[in-house]
């Protein structure tokens, strides 16, 4: 078992409170060749930040989709209309 302690701390020293921030979630995906004896569930929300250098063929994949996504955001909102 395992737990995390989240601390977001500005430049100046200020500490961000706790009661802003979302439950971390973990996110796993096991090496190439690995097998599971059991199916994992549904796992969404807010990774770990990396360095895109190591990242998986998969989150690769998936951050080029993601970004894709943003960049293709015509709403009012959407990346375009900040971008103009």
């Amino acid at each position: 078992a395992f737990f995390l302690k989240v601390s977001v701390v500005a430049v100046n020293g200020t500490v961000l409170p706790p009661s802003l921030l979302h439950e971390p979630t973990i996110l796993y995906e096991p090496g190439v060749g690995h097998h599971e004896d059991h199916e994992s569930g549904s796992l969404a929300g807010s990774g770990v930040r990396k360095d895109v250098n190591t990242l998986t063929t998969a989150e690769t994949d998936n951050l080029r989709r993601a970004l894709r996504g943003v960049k293709e955001d015509h709403g009012h909102n959407g990346f375009q209309a900040i971008a103009a």
